[in-house]
């Protein structure tokens, strides 16, 4: 591997050598819009299915392009080519931008010579994987919940930007949303003028149907005819010829003046002069600029556009606003220490009324308190939101601080404060506040009266959820916040809280919709992490809970490591298709149909400890509910015939595996026994409690002689309390 480093090292150095020199010799915005358009553009069905792209690990990304414009930004007006990019030039540029970027990252492994112990290893692992999220990743939220949120966030603060900058935040946000939708609807109608060309069935149908396309076009149809007989082109390569010469309009998509922009905006002209300046290079001005850092560091990420004159700017990639807008408006007031402050405190305000909000809605009949203070120890502490729904405890922990630029390039001594800041800390303060209370429940004397500051009963919780929210992604480590463990950051006994991102919670709220769904979600999400090893983001371990809600079985306690990267395909398509105005049907928990209804009905009638029997129903396996509705169905036959009978069978159950500790079952009665079925569901309970460790069992009730769809009645059984020698005879 050491060797394997040596040699990227020298292929990384001969590749950018190499885009460097073929970059000066091509139009740099007719090549970086050629690199927009076909590497980042996606084309959607009209059902609002997104059309396969390229595989990954062969498609130019944004941080490609962002590379290209930062290397054509190194070049002096002077020096510029004005020579468009060919599609053999185009598909070179295309392939070393894939090596390069390949090289940049696997040129680091010359690192594992430095690494000895385990802990420096994970330590190195964890530098890699911020490198590479720097590097390559570029969203945190989709396009209109990122725009949505950070409305919500800025709008507060837009006098003290407007004074600053000429602007606005929130009117910086809508320009760079009306860039992106405008560039959008420019190569949209583009497709749609060509759209005669690609169907046209011969060569002069498609010359025809070209030039009809372009009427400010100097040949006429019977020239080009003419010109493509000549030369004995092809059929089949008239397309591409008559598509590489409708490119050259390309860097008219993305080119805008100052006038033209305030006019399609209502955005004062005057104030788009003054702040525009401070959010673009101009061509040479990133010639002194250690290359090396436009991977890692590329300046065009606070500054994504291009001015061309004092009124002209250019900008290929507009999305680039939305990928650093923190870092951009933060930089924005760099010079005023009162506005940063101000921002500072914006964002926590911000972060914990969103998280209440959301939290609030999710779970409209709980009762909450916020920013609640307590005392351990003779030390004042505050938790910035407590929840209670029914008998679950949510603590809550909200987390604000913005991420610097070397954490995110993998600086250790960074990486771990901002570790300890946003997720340990919060895991920390939670976990405190969960033992107190269940040192008071436990009647504790020196705990008891943290019971009488909680505004509400806490009698009756059976179980306390921890959750962590910030308000930024730190590249995505925030969703297995347990593997830090490796780098030994964390202590022996740290017990690990799910942490979310703002983005990802309302995502997670907005696709469970349920409130025992989302109480089961967190409940396991919980128990995954603390002793599964996975790869992939918050919303990766969405896609997996609807496919199985995590009932993973034995293999989740097997120690290997999930590859779970690219199961949220079908949530970013969801979205992505909604961003466009496509209604699609939501992704749904994986369930049969009576398992959901039975869910449903618990939710909507809400018996005693509702919360509990529907998150145990949900512990039952889509594999296993299927079998256990077909053993049922048997059940009723027989207790259709034989319910006369003494010790007819009439239930199924499903014991707990080795890592459950609770059982479930599926009883059938007729209408005539109904006065017996307490007693029936009673002895059920008893049986699963005699012959498995089960601490619990939930048993669903059916009345077969009446249309009580789904169930009839609900029994949920603790196991008995042994009784001690001593207690006997008082009992």
């Amino acid at each position: 591997m050491l060797e394997a480093g040596r040699s990227y090292e020298q292929e990384f150095e001969e590749s950018l050598a190499k885009l460097f020199g073929l970059i000066r010799n091509i139009d740099p915005l007719h090549l970086l819009s050629v690199l927009s358009v076909y590497g980042l553009f996606a084309g959607m069905t009209e059902t609002g299915k997104i059309q396969q792209k390229k595989e990954s690990r062969t498609a130019v990304q944004q941080a490609h392009v962002e590379l290209v414009q930062a290397v054509v930004l190194t070049i002096p007006n002077e020096d510029l080519s004005n020579a468009p990019a060919i599609p053999e030039k185009i598909q070179e540029i295309w392939n070393l931008l894939i090596a390069l970027g390949r090289a940049f990252h696997l040129k680091r492994l010359v690192q594992l010579q430095y690494a000895k112990t385990e802990e420096q290893k994970a330590v190195l692992q964890l530098q890699e994987h911020l490198r590479l999220n720097t590097q390559f990743v570029r969203n945190w939220g989709y396009f209109e919940r990122v725009i949505a949120i950070t409305r919500r966030l800025y709008a507060p603060l837009d006098p003290l930007y407007r004074e600053s900058t000429g602007l606005g935040a929130t009117q910086l946000i809508h320009l760079f949303e009306h860039l992106v939708n405008r560039s959008e609807a420019a190569i949209n109608e583009r497709w749609q003028r060509l759209r005669p060309v690609a169907s046209a069935r011969t060569m002069e149908e498609a010359v025809e149907a070209y030039c009809a396309a372009t009427p400010d076009q100097q040949e006429s149809p019977e020239d080009l005819i003419r010109y493509f007989r000549e030369q004995g082109v092809a059929r089949e390569m008239i397309l591409s010829i008559l598509l590489s010469h409708y490119d050259l309009q390309l860097p008219d998509v993305f080119t805008f003046r100052v006038s033209e922009i305030a006019a399609e905006t209502g955005l004062d002209p005057k104030a788009l002069r003054k702040i525009l300046p401070r959010i673009c290079y101009r061509f040479g001005e990133l010639g002194e600029t250690d290359y090396e850092r436009f991977f890692l560091g590329n300046p065009v990420w606070l500054k994504p556009l291009i001015q061309l004159s004092e009124d002209i700017y250019y900008c290929a990639t507009p999305q680039v606003f939305f990928s650093f807008v923190f870092q951009i408006l933060e930089e924005l007031l760099a010079d005023n220490a009162d506005g940063q402050r101000e921002c500072t405190r914006r964002r926590a305000e911000f972060l914990e009324d969103e998280v209440t909000t959301l939290l609030r809605h999710a779970f409209p009949d709980s009762e909450h308190t916020p920013n609640f203070r307590w005392r351990d120890n003779g030390v004042e502490y505050e938790s910035d939101l407590v929840l209670k729904v029914d008998s679950y405890l949510l603590l809550v922990e909200a987390k604000s601080g913005s991420l610097t630029w070397p954490a995110l390039r993998g600086a250790p001594d960074r990486v771990k404060r901002h570790v300890e800041e946003l997720l340990v800390e919060p895991a920390r303060q939670s976990k405190r506040l969960a033992d107190k209370l269940e040192r008071a429940r436990a009647g504790m004397v020196g705990d008891v009266g943290i019971l009488q500051q909680l505004p509400f009963d806490v009698a009756n919780v059976q179980k306390i959820i921890r959750l962590s929210v910030t308000l930024e992604d730190f590249a995505t480590i925030q969703a297995n916040v347990a593997n830090l463990k490796r780098t030994g950051w964390l202590d022996g006994d740290f017990a690990v809280s799910p942490t979310l991102t703002l983005a990802d919670l309302e995502i997670v709220l907005d696709i469970l919709g349920s409130a025992p769904v989302m109480i089961h979600y967190l409940l396991r999400r919980a128990e995954l992490e603390e002793h599964m090893a996975y790869k992939g983001d918050e919303l990766d371990l969405l896609g997996l809970y609807l496919d199985t809600a995590f009932n993973l079985g034995e293999a989740e306690f097997l120690g290997r490591d999930w590859m779970l990267v690219e199961m949220s395909h079908k949530i970013d398509e969801y979205y992505t298709a909604l961003d466009q105005g496509f209604v699609r049907k939501k992704p749904v928990l994986r369930s049969t149909q009576w398992w959901t209804d039975i869910r449903r009905r618990i939710e909507e009638r809400r018996p005693n400890r509702w919360s509990e029997i529907a998150v145990m129903l949900m512990n039952v396996s889509h594999d296993d509910q299927q079998n256990a509705q077909k053993a049922f169905k048997r059940i009723v036959k027989n207790v259709r015939k034989n319910w006369r009978r003494t010790g007819h069978m009439n239930s199924i159950i499903l014991e707990p595996s080795n890592w459950r500790k609770e059982a479930f079952g599926l009883l059938a009665f007729r209408n005539r026994q109904k006065h017996e079925r307490h007693k029936f569901m009673g002895n059920v309970a008893a049986q699963v409690f005699a012959r498995s460790h089960a601490q619990r069992c939930l048993i669903v009730g059916i009345n077969i002689d009446k249309e009580h769809y789904p169930y009839s009645v609900l029994g949920l059984y603790d196991r008995p309390r042994e009784i001690a020698a001593d207690e006997t005879t008082a009992k």
